[in-house]
């Protein structure tokens, strides 16, 4: 079984998946299992476009939902047991469960986190989440420096 957006993925030109998402991928699908994981010669990696401007992000009213193992936010990516109501992280293949407000989630009903469109969202923290990390206040900010060293001249 294949994640939501591996249809959506494969059949759209990378171009138009980074101009919406401001995400750049280095695969046009996401390993399945650890197994097929394995197999690919290229390390999976995003590249990711934090201050791009993107009018039509939705932004959604309460807290992500994060991986019990790794932390990752649920995201079109995970693979989903609707009847066993977990999800599997894409990132550490761990199974994480629903929690209760998402007891009518089905193929029918997904959450805006699974809809293949929404790839890039922002979340409304409520207040007893602000301080995810650390409960004597907000987790510091983390900055990520990467430099490309593989660019032609042409795309500096």
């Amino acid at each position: 079984a294949h994640s939501l957006v591996d249809t959506l993925v494969m059949a759209t030109d990378f171009g138009d998946l980074e101009t919406a998402d401001a995400v750049r991928l280095t695969w046009n699908v996401w390993p399945a299992s650890r197994v097929e994981a394995t197999k690919c010669t290229l390390p999976f990696a995003a590249l990711y476009s934090p201050c791009r401007a993107l009018p039509s992000m939705p932004v959604l009213p309460y807290d992500p939902i994060a991986c019990k193992n790794c932390g990752a936010v649920l995201n079109p990516y995970a693979r989903v047991d609707f009847h066993g109501k977990i999800w599997i992280c894409p990132f550490c293949y761990t199974r994480s469960h629903f929690p209760p407000h998402y007891a009518a989630i089905s193929e029918q009903n997904l959450p805006a986190e699974l809809f293949p469109s929404y790839c890039t969202i922002e979340y409304t923290l409520t207040q007893q989440n602000t301080a995810m990390a650390t409960s004597s206040g907000p987790a510091p900010p983390c900055y990520v420096f990467i430099i490309d060293t593989c660019v032609s001249e042409e795309e500096l």
